[in-house]
């Protein structure tokens, strides 16, 4: 499985990654809600693994952008 993850913790980020190549995902990180928006939106993903306290765009402003995209 594809899967985006946002997360701006760096250390939380790099130990979800670990726990998900181990099980055999392939999982891309950005640290930026912005950024997170334009990957999830380029549909490469089959699921997306948000944070909600993300500096400048929130995980609710996230996912209100991706629910207006139909993601």
């Amino acid at each position: 499985m594809k899967l985006l993850l946002i997360e701006d913790d760096f250390a939380t980020a790099s130990a979800v990654q670990a726990v998900l190549h181990a099980e055999g995902d392939k999982c891309d990180a950005t640290q930026s809600g912005q950024r997170g928006v334009e990957l999830a939106l380029s549909g490469n993903y089959q699921a997306v693994i948000l944070d909600l306290l993300l500096p400048e765009l929130d995980g609710m402003g996230v996912l209100e952008q991706l629910r207006a995209a139909n993601i």
